[in-house]
């Protein structure tokens, strides 16, 4: 029951996130130095980041808008009173990332896959190796689950197209140093919709 309650919770987190980016939804484009970034990269993060070595981005919870613009080196994509938006890649994924501010504070961090695929069971797929990817550096996560929100028989082919119509979600969640982590697949506007989310472990998310 917990992680069911959990499950649900993971994917109220997620639903709003796709319309904070402030962009059309399309995936990053490719340039001859974009970085193929992996989760790896992580591991030259400072000794109070957010979850150690382990994240991806390295903010440390409380940053200000201005050490987070200092760490990331570019300018963003968009920029708000309470948001900085940027893109790059993550293991060949196009990826728009969001952090969100509260009273000048560093609170959330959201990595946002936004590519439309013809395929709906892409979207599985591409769940599947997102998490296999992040469970390398993380471990195994405390949550791995999909949860058939109308009790009808799904099959297989099928699980793609009832995802993007709200009738399937998925969701993974590792509990990593002073951070959560959540993986999370599931409808947004009709549109399937995969996103990670990053917040304070027991602190204000912002929402």
């Amino acid at each position: 029951m917990k992680n069911i309650i959990t499950l649900a919770l993971l994917l109220s987190l997620a639903a709003i996130l796709p319309s904070c980016s402030g962009d059309s939804g399309n995936a990053p484009e490719a340039t001859p130095n974009a970085a193929q970034a992996a989760p790896e990269a992580a591991e030259s993060a400072p000794e109070d980041a957010a979850a150690g070595k382990h994240n991806f981005r390295v903010p440390v919870w409380g940053m200000t808008m201005e050490e987070v613009l200092n760490v990331e080196g570019t300018a963003p994509k968009n920029q708000t009173e309470d948001k900085l938006n940027y893109e790059t890649f993550i293991a060949g994924h196009g990826v728009f990332i969001d952090y969100q501010f509260d009273k000048g504070k560093l609170v959330r961090e959201s990595l946002i896959f936004p590519e439309v695929k013809e395929d709906k069971n892409d979207y599985i797929r591409e769940f599947r190796d997102i998490k296999d990817k992040f469970s390398a550096q993380y471990g195994q996560p405390v949550i791995d689950s999909s949860k058939n929100l109308t009790g009808e028989d799904i099959p297989n082919a099928k699980k793609g197209d009832a995802v993007c119509e709200g009738k399937l979600v998925y969701g993974a969640q590792w509990d990593l140093p002073g951070t959560t982590a959540r993986l999370v697949l599931n409808s947004y506007k009709s549109q399937c919709t995969l996103v990670m989310m990053y917040t304070q472990s027991g602190g204000n998310n912002g929402l």
